[in-house]
């Protein structure tokens, strides 16, 4: 109720402020949004929650949360800053709040290019808490368009909390864990061992619910893998049977048939000396990459 009353008085506020008046404080150009232009836009994957809000002139400010990953906020600015520089970040509080106490300002680097505007995990929590106060925020800067004057972009709170609430919804359910968690599994047997082990099936359902729920075509390559005791082709039918095994327990949790490819090496492709007995162990195993579109997955995903 308290949330609602604060946005009215917002909406009461930014009514009779517009942009034009706001841009009037003395060398200091203001990008706001009013009454009509306040919007905020969810959206999500079980990959990666995202809130935006346009700033008419300046550009769109995004809160992102990926999977495994902590809290950011950008800027991707409509014209390019060409220099690096700094900027100040603040919290607003409602105009009808008189003598708010506000946090001191916050310094942090502008970047070259369209996206300016970077803060850290911290920095990004401290402002969306802002925003679910009802209070706004601005990023402040000398004005990269104009000599000798100020910008100001504000991330306005009207209409923020419908959207706020979805996407606290969909960070709730993102992945605890990212790619580089799960784009290359190597599980070792004892010999004799066919069958994939119950913290074997723990990484597995990791990998499985990482290619479905990915927006990318992941390919699953599994290969499989052994020492060099019995005979050559008993050994490639065992790696055959070990890798079929993992690929059939892929496929129970979900996982495209065309999306798994197999092969066995047998004892071809040794990953240490079978002279000792550690290194045969190391050698009766079977791998799993994520590829996409033909190349290992990126690390940085």
């Amino acid at each position: 109720e308290k949330n609602n009353m604060d946005l009215n008085m917002w909406r009461w506020f930014l009514l009779f402020v517009t942009p034009v008046a706001l841009s009037a404080e003395m060398g200091v150009d203001e990008f706001v949004a009013d009454i009509h232009q306040a919007e905020w836009a969810f959206s999500g994957t079980p990959m990666v929650c995202t809130l935006r809000h346009e700033i008419p002139g300046y550009g769109t400010a995004s809160f992102e949360q990926r999977a495994g990953k902590p809290l950011g906020f950008s800027i991707e600015a409509v014209k390019r800053n060409p220099n690096e520089g700094k900027a100040l970040l603040k919290e607003m509080p409602p105009a009808w709040i008189h003598g708010a106490r506000t946090a001191e300002p916050v310094e942090i680097t502008l970047a070259r290019g369209r996206t300016p505007v970077r803060a850290d995990t911290e920095q990004s929590e401290w402002l969306l808490d802002a925003l679910k106060r009802g209070w706004g925020c601005a990023v402040e800067h000398d004005d990269w368009r104009l000599k000798n004057r100020r910008a100001r972009a504000v991330v306005s709170p009207v209409n923020f909390q419908k959207s706020f609430s979805e996407f606290q919804d969909c960070v709730s359910g993102l992945l605890p864990y990212t790619l580089e968690d799960v784009r290359f599994k190597e599980f070792r047997y004892q010999s004799g061992q066919m069958q994939p082990s119950r913290s074997m099936k723990q990484e597995l359902d990791k990998i499985a619910k990482y290619v479905n729920a990915s927006p990318d075509h992941y390919i699953v390559h599994i290969h499989g893998h052994t020492d060099n005791i019995g005979r050559r082709s008993s050994n490639r039918k065992v790696s055959d049977k070990r890798a079929r095994q993992v690929a059939d327990y892929l496929a129970s949790q979900g996982v495209s048939a065309d999306r798994l490819k197999v092969k066995a090496y047998g004892e071809s492709r040794p990953k240490v000396s079978n002279r000792t007995a550690k290194g045969r162990a190391a050698n009766r195993r079977v791998e799993v990459r994520l590829i996409m579109g033909g190349k290992t997955a990126s690390k940085k995903r």
